[in-house]
């Protein structure tokens, strides 16, 4: 089985005869689609594959083994021609029944529907403080914001004596978003802070969410290997992975809009043609699993860290110390005030 293609090359349809009853004639066909031909050792010119079915024996199959030689009768010769690897020449001869060797059979499950929680960070433990808060409806923000045709100078450059910027059209403090707000945590990923010490964590990779399985919001997030997106919209930059926070996946449940994970975080609204992920990338044609059609985009995250920055900008060790973030829209950042 060759991996990566859309064509299995060396995936076999497997065919049992059976009696009007039911029951086995133990007669098998091994069929490959993809060159049309059945297996068919015969003597004569060391036969191995045929256009026609001939009927293959599968002793093994007869005892309940998931092994077994592959024989077939040769009426010529009178006798059992096997499926034998000559490694001498590196290939694959009819030889006689004595000689048969063994092969192993697998067959193809659905795998089981379940979701896979990651290990997190408790990231207070470090100074992190993460607040989230879900609005109602979008009206919250916008009367807050009072946003503007080009969306440019929402907030004032400086914070206020409360920690909160203001809004510059409606001169109210950013705070009143954030009344009531729920401390949260576990959001980073415990594997990159181990190999990397950077708090990351990227709904492009993982989805999250604040939701218990009783339905419950709590202040610690679950994160999952699965992806999450949503099905209201069909368009480039929701073929990839989401952060819906007060929103739910399904383990097996999937996107019908958008149903495989085909573009990363560069995608842009709009242009096709921008952000597709390679082929390289093992998460390509990953399914999507889905929130529904009604995804959660009214809330708000506060993140507030110490950290220091060295006259060099480097680490002990000469690395350039760097801070990364990307969100798709209404983000700020506020630096010593």
């Amino acid at each position: 089985m060759w991996v990566g293609d859309k064509i299995n090359s060396m995936l076999w349809t497997f065919i049992e005869y059976q009696y009007d009853d039911g029951s086995p004639k133990y007669y098998y066909e091994l069929y490959n689609p993809y060159s049309r031909k059945f297996i068919a050792p015969q003597f004569l010119n060391d036969q191995i594959l045929s256009d026609r079915k001939i009927g293959i024996n599968l002793p093994g199959r007869r005892e309940g083994h998931y092994y077994s030689s592959i024989v077939a009768w040769d009426p010529d010769y009178y006798a059992y021609a096997a499926v034998m690897n000559d490694t001498a020449n590196n290939r694959i001869v009819s030889d006689n029944h004595e000689d048969a060797d063994t092969y192993y059979f697998a067959m193809m499950n659905e795998p089981l529907k379940t979701l896979h929680k990651v290990a997190t960070v408790d990231s207070s433990a470090y100074g992190i403080t993460m607040k989230m808060i879900d609005y109602p409806d979008a009206s919250v923000q916008n009367d807050v914001l009072v946003k503007t045709g080009n969306n440019r100078g929402l907030l004032s450059t400086n914070l206020e004596g409360n920690g909160y910027p203001k809004a510059t059209y409606s001169n109210r403090s950013l705070s009143e978003l954030f009344s009531g707000a729920t401390e949260v945590n576990h959001l980073f990923i415990d594997s990159i802070y181990r190999s990397s010490h950077y708090f990351e964590y990227d709904s492009c990779q993982n989805f999250a969410t604040l939701v218990d399985d009783d339905g419950t919001v709590g202040s610690n997030f679950r994160v999952y290997q699965e992806l999450g997106t949503a099905d209201n919209l069909e368009r480039s930059t929701f073929k990839h992975g989401q952060f819906f926070p007060y929103d739910t996946i399904t383990a097996g449940v999937y996107s019908y809009r958008n149903p495989e994970n085909l573009y990363g975080k560069d995608a842009v609204l709009g242009d096709e043609s921008v952000g597709i992920l390679p082929e390289s990338d093992p998460r390509k044609y990953e399914d999507l699993h889905t929130v529904g059609e009604n995804p959660n985009y009214c809330n708000g995250m506060e993140i507030s860290a110490d950290f220091i920055q060295p006259p060099s900008g480097k680490d002990p060790w000469g690395h350039d110390i760097v801070f990364e973030f990307r969100g798709d829209d209404d983000f700020w950042l506020y630096v010593n005030d």
